[in-house]
């Protein structure tokens, strides 16, 4: 998995909010050269937090950035 950003063709889907985490907590490029899998990913201590913190929410909760308004 790498970003399309960095010229990459496969992806996985995640919920937005999931998906929001990920590239707050990782840029593009570590997301490309070391983040590259899913185990990789779930692997990072910050990742484990937020799965942890996201999965006591009720699942109709959703804080998608996509659809929130920015300035």
């Amino acid at each position: 998995m790498i970003p399309r950003q960095k010229k990459g063709k496969i992806t996985i889907l995640v919920c937005c909010s999931c998906g929001d985490q990920i590239h707050q907590i990782f840029t593009n490029k570590e997301l490309a050269k070391k983040y590259n899998t899913v185990e990789a990913i779930v692997a990072d201590e910050r990742i484990q937090k937020w799965v942890e913190w996201i999965s006591r929410k009720p699942n109709d909760f959703s804080i998608c950035m996509a659809t929130k308004k920015r300035r």
